[in-house]
C-alpha cells in the first residue's frame, strides 16, 4: 500500500463522493476519509471534520478510538456551543450504540467545557456517562465542573443528583471492600469519594435555590461517606437547618464552635438567631445578642474545640428516640478554596470592631417583638445591660426617638422611666423634650407634666428646637409591625412538631399536628407536607402518600393561598410515586411541574425506575390481564416513554 502523506489529497474532494469503494489509485474511501477527518482535526477546522466523520460512519462505523479522542478534545477546546453541542452528540451516539468509549479523559474535558459554557444538561450526561462505566475523576476536576453547574438552578439540581449517584456508587464499593478483594477497591474508594468541597459547592447551591428536601439528603450521605464537615460546611448546614426550621440542630452546631472562632460564623449566627425571632423566642434573641455585644465572654463553651485537632461529632436530630444520627465536622479547619457567601442574607449580624454584632435590624425584630409580648420591662433591661457593655447610650436615645416618632409615647415613657432608675450616663435632653411636645400635641396635658416633671430633676433643659436627623430605626420597627409575627411563629412550631413525629414514625400524631393547624387556621407550607411525605415514605406506607396528593396537598395548592408549587415537594412525590409503582400519579405529578415550567432531572427518576422495577410487568400474558392491569400499564408505558426506556414492556400485550 502506498504510504498517504498529510494533504496528499485534493481539497475539492467531496464528501458526498465517499460512496466510491476505490479510487482508480488504489486508495479505499475508508482511508481517504480517515485522511481527511485526521487532516481536519490537526487544523481545527470542526465544521469539516464533523461532516466527514458522519460520512465515515454511515459507511464504516466510528472510526479508531485514538481518533474520537482527537476530535473531542478538539471540539472541547471550541468556544462554539455548537461544536460543543456537537461533541455531546457523538458521545451519546457511542454510549447509544455501545460502542467503544473514548478516554475518560477526554469525556471528563468535555464536560468542563460545557459545565464552563453553562450548557449544564449536556454536562451532566458526560459526567453521569463516567461514572456509570466505572471510571474516575480526580476531586479536583469534580469541583472544577461543579463550580461551573451550580452557578444556576437547572445545574443545581443537576450536581446534586450526580452527587447522590457519586456517593451511592462510593458506597457500593465501599461494602464490596472484604476478603482478597480488599487492597484492589481501598485504592478505587480513595480515587471516588468525594471531598469536603464538592460537598460544599453543591450544598450552598441547595440553599441558593431553595432544594431543601435533597440537602438534607446530602447532608446524611455526607455522615455515611465519612467525609468531614469544615467552616464552610457549618455555616452552609446552619442555612439549610434555619429553612427547615431546625433551631436545636443549628444549637448543637454552635456548641462546636470554638470561643476564639466566633467571627467565621457569622452565617451560623445569623440562622440561629433568626430562627429565635421566627420561634418568637424574645429571651433567646436577647441573650444571643448580648453574647455578641459581649464578645461571647459569658458563654461557657463545652469543650475548646479550637484547641482539637481531631473531629468533633455533632448531634442531628433527637438522639431520645434513636431518630438522629451524628456528622464529624472539624470547625477550625477553614479552607482557602471556598468560602460560603450566599447572596440572600437576614441582615442581622454584622462583624465590626474585631467582633460580631446585631444589626439595627435586628435590634428592630427585638423591639417589636417585646411590644407584641408586653415585654417592656424586659427590653428596658436589655438596653441598660447594652449600655454598661458598650459605655454608650445612643442606642437607647435612638429606640426611644424611634417608639415616639411611631406614636407610641407610652413605650417610650416606660424606657424612660426605667432607664431614670439606673445611675448611667443622662439620655439627651431633645428626646424628653420631643416626648413632652408629642404629648402635648395629642392633649395629653397629665403625661406632659409627668415628663416635665422627669426633666427638672434630672436637670435637663427644655430645648427651643428638636429638629431630629431621620431615624433608620424607626423605618425598620414600622416594617416589622406589618409582619404577622404570631401566626409564623406558630407555624414553625407546629411543623417542629410535624418534623419530630415523622422522624419518629409516628404519622398519627403528626397527622393530628397537621388537622390541629387547620382547626387555628393556619395554612401548611411546602416543609410540612415534606416531612409527612418523608414520614410515610419511612414506612413504605406509598397509598398514604397517594392520599396525601390528592387531598390536602392538591387543596392547598389550588387554593391560591401562600403555599404554590413547591419543586422540593413535587420531587418527593415523584420519588415515592415511582417507589410505590403509583405510575398514574407520577404523570399527573410531571403534568404539574410542565405546568409551572420546572426542571425535571429524567435521568434520576429513571434510573430510579430501572432499580425498582426494571422487570415490571415483563411476563405478564394478555390472559392474565384485567382491565385495572391494562390501564396500568399504559401509565407504565408512558412513564418509559417519557424517561427515555426503549424496552418494550410485554410486546405480547402490544
Amino acid at each position: 500500500m502506498v504510504q498517504i502523506e498529510r494533504n496528499a489529497f485534493p481539497r475539492y474532494l467531496s464528501s458526498t463522493t465517499t460512496h466510491i469503494e476505490k479510487l482508480s489509485w488504489g486508495f479505499s474511501s475508508s482511508t481517504i476519509l480517515l485522511t481527511k477527518l485526521v487532516n481536519s482535526i490537526e487544523e481545527s477546522n470542526t465544521d469539516v471534520a464533523w461532516e466527514t466523520l458522519k460520512d465515515y460512519k454511515r459507511l464504516y462505523g466510528f472510526p479508531k478510538k485514538s481518533i474520537l479522542n482527537r476530535l473531542l478534545i478538539t471540539l472541547s477546546y471550541s468556544s462554539d456551543h455548537r461544536s460543543l453541542t456537537r461533541a455531546h452528540d457523538l458521545v451519546n451516539e457511542i454510549v447509544k450504540e455501545k460502542s467503544d468509549l473514548p478516554h475518560h479523559g477526554s469525556l471528563v474535558r468535555l464536560s468542563l467545557a460545557l459545565a464552563r459554557a453553562q450548557i449544564p444538561v449536556p454536562a451532566s450526561n458526560i459526567l453521569r456517562v463516567v461514572v456509570e462505566n466505572d471510571r474516575f475523576v480526580s476531586m479536583d476536576m469534580w469541583s472544577a465542573i461543579f463550580l461551573h453547574m451550580v452557578k444556576t438552578d437547572i445545574g443545581s439540581c443537576l450536581a446534586s443528583g450526580i452527587l447522590i449517584e457519586i456517593c451511592e456508587c462510593f458506597l457500593q464499593h465501599h461494602h464490596k471492600c472484604t476478603g482478597n478483594k480488599m487492597k484492589k477497591n481501598v485504592h478505587r474508594n480513595k480515587l471516588l469519594k468525594p471531598d469536603t468541597t464538592l460537598f460544599n459547592l453543591v450544598l450552598s447551591s441547595c440553599v441558593e435555590f431553595g432544594s431543601i428536601a435533597k440537602a438534607h439528603r446530602i447532608i446524611h450521605l455526607m455522615r455515611l461517606v465519612g467525609v468531614v464537615a469544615n467552616a464552610d460546611s457549618i455555616n452552609i448546614i446552619a442555612h439549610i437547618y434555619e429553612m427547615n426550621g431546625q433551631r436545636q440542630d443549628v444549637l448543637n452546631l454552635e456548641e462546636h464552635v470554638g470561643s476564639s472562632s466566633h467571627r467565621h460564623y457569622l452565617q451560623l449566627y445569623e440562622c440561629l438567631l433568626n430562627l429565635h425571632f421566627k420561634f418568637n423566642d424574645i429571651d433567646a434573641a436577647a441573650n444571643l445578642m448580648m453574647d455578641m455585644h459581649t464578645g461571647f465572654k459569658s458563654c461557657s463553651v463545652a469543650v475548646e474545640n479550637h484547641e482539637m485537632k481531631m473531629p468533633q461529632q455533632v448531634q442531628v436530630g433527637s438522639c431520645n428516640l434513636m431518630i438522629g444520627y451524628r456528622m464529624l465536622v472539624e470547625p477550625n479547619k477553614f479552607p482557602n478554596d471556598f468560602l460560603f457567601r450566599p447572596r440572600k442574607t437576614f441582615g442581622l449580624v454584622v462583624f465590626k470592631d474585631g467582633k460580631l454584632v446585631p444589626t439595627r435590624k435586628a435590634i428592630a425584630k427585638l423591639i417589636n417583638a417585646s411590644i407584641r409580648g408586653d415585654r417592656i420591662g424586659e427590653l428596658s433591661d436589655f438596653l441598660v445591660d447594652l449600655i454598661h457593655v458598650e459605655k454608650d447610650n445612643d442606642l437607647v436615645s435612638e429606640v426611644v426617638e424611634s417608639c415616639i416618632r411611631l406614636g407610641w409615647l407610652e413605650i417610650a415613657h416606660d424606657i424612660l422611666d426605667h432607664f431614670k432608675l439606673t445611675k448611667l450616663p443622662l439620655i439627651n435632653s431633645s428626646i424628653y423634650t420631643y416626648l413632652y411636645r408629642e404629648y402635648n400635641k395629642k392633649n395629653r396635658a397629665q403625661e406632659a407634666k409627668l415628663v416635665l416633671r422627669d426633666m427638672k430633676q434630672l436637670n435637663l433643659p427644655i430645648e427651643i428646637s428638636t429638629n431630629l436627623e431621620k431615624c433608620y430605626l424607626s423605618e425598620l420597627m414600622e416594617k416589622e409591625m406589618t409582619k404577622p409575627i404570631e401566626a409564623e411563629s406558630l407555624l414553625y412550631e407546629l411543623n417542629s412538631s410535624i418534623f419530630f413525629f415523622c422522624k419518629a414514625k409516628m404519622m398519627e400524631d403528626a397527622m393530628r399536628t397537621l388537622r390541629k393547624m387547620e382547626a387555628r387556621n393556619i395554612q401548611p407550607n411546602s416543609q410540612t407536607f415534606i416531612h409527612l411525605v418523608n414520614g410515610y415514605s419511612s414506612l413504605e406506607m406509598y397509598r398514604e402518600i397517594t392520599i396525601l396528593w390528592g387531598g390536602e396537598i392538591k387543596r392547598v395548592m389550588e387554593g391560591g393561598g401562600c403555599m404554590v408549587a413547591n419543586k422540593d415537594l413535587l420531587d418527593c412525590l415523584l420519588f415515592n410515586f415511582i417507589a410505590g409503582g403509583y405510575f398514574e400519579r407520577v404523570m399527573e405529578v410531571v403534568s404539574c411541574m410542565n405546568g409551572f415550567n420546572m426542571y425535571i432531572d429524567k435521568w434520576v427518576y429513571r434510573r430510579e425506575f430501572l432499580k425498582r422495577h426494571r422487570s415490571l410487568y415483563k411476563n405478564l400474558r394478555t390472559s392474565e390481564t384485567s382491565e385495572v392491569q391494562k390501564k396500568r400499564l399504559d401509565h407504565v408505558r408512558t412513564f418509559r416513554r417519557w424517561v427515555g426506556i426503549d424496552v418494550k414492556i410485554s410486546s405480547c400485550l402490544s
